[in-house]
Parts: C-alpha cells; sequence; structure tokens
C-alpha cells in the first residue's frame, strides 16, 4: 500500500518499478505456497493408497476367535506355537511343514489346490515373512512374477473358500 500511495503522490519510473517488484514477488510467494500444498496433498495421497495397499494385502485376522465361544484368538494360537515350538520352525520354507501348521479346513482345502509354485511362494512370503523381491532372487526369477504369483494364488483361494469348497 505504501508503495502504491508513493506512486500515486509522484508518479515516477522508479516507484512504477518498485510496485512491479512487490507484485512479481508476491506472485511468486503465491505460486509458491501452492506448490508446497500441492505436494504435500500428493504426498498424503500416495501415503494413503499404499497404506490402503498394505491393509488389503494383510488383512487382520488374528484376534477372530477360533472357535464359537473360545476365549483364544489365532494370533494368541500362533504366538504360542511360535514360542512353544511345537510344530517346528514357524519361519519354514518349506510347504509341507507349512500345510500342517494350517488349522482352518478350508483354508487347508484351497491351499492344497494351489500349484507347487504357488505354494511355495505363499509359503516363502506368508510363513517366512519374505518379501516379493526376497522370493525372487531365491526362485530365479522377476519380481514382478512373484507379485503375480502372490496375488493369484491368493484370488484363487479366496474364491475357493468363499464358495466353501
Amino acid at each position: 500500500m505504501t508503495l502504491v500511495k508513493n506512486f500515486l503522490d509522484s508518479p515516477s519510473r522508479e516507484n512504477r518499478i518498485n510496485i512491479e517488484k512487490a507484485i512479481r514477488n508476491f506472485f511468486i510467494s503465491i505460486r509458491l505456497i501452492k506448490y508446497i500444498s500441492n505436494l504435500i496433498l500428493y504426498c498424503e495421497i500416495d501415503f494413503q493408497r499404499k497404506a490402503t495397499r498394505v491393509r488389503q494385502r494383510n488383512h487382520l485376522i488374528y484376534d477372530k476367535p477360533l472357535e464359537g465361544d473360545s476365549c483364544i484368538s489365532y494370533g494368541e494360537l500362533l504366538l504360542n506355537r511360535s514360542y512353544s515350538n511345537e510344530f517346528g520352525d514357524t519361519n519354514s520354507s518349506d510347504p509341507q511343514q507349512f500345510k500342517e501348521m494350517i488349522l482352518d479346513q478350508q483354508v487347508y482345502s484351497a491351499f492344497m489346490r494351489l500349484t507347487p509354485k504357488q505354494q511355495k511362494v505363499i509359503t516363502l512370503v506368508y510363513c517366512a515373512n519374505k518379501k516379493d523381491t526376497e522370493v525372487s532372487v531365491l526362485l530365479g526369477v522377476t519380481p514382478q512374477a512373484i507379485t503375480k504369483t502372490r496375488v493369484t494364488a491368493l484370488k484363487k483361494m479366496k474364491i475357493q473358500i468363499s464358495k466353501g469348497v
């Protein structure tokens, strides 16, 4: 406002240049603020998408009771088994050992209907806690192939379980 008042009181080239610089700086600061706010917005969107993918991949079933009025949940049972080491190493990469640990008959039947490669990938990812890239190195294939195999196997199991195998 002071620059405008100075220009109106004494119009000169210098006062006009000062007003133009002030306006230019103002719009630059507006553009910078808009850029930063958009950057924060898109980072938040990416974070939410990643969190959604993780939630969809890792459903929480550990607090579901085992049978009817049972006070023991799946998570407690798995935790007890890992400490007692009753059924061998819970981080096994052998599908034969993994299928022996499956308690639910529907899940067991669905797992048994998978191909041996799908069983191996599911075992490595969910029992041995390996990432797709680690599994790809172990099996000598690309990470994309492992991801595709895992997703296909899970979809196949989901369909078989929802049908009631």
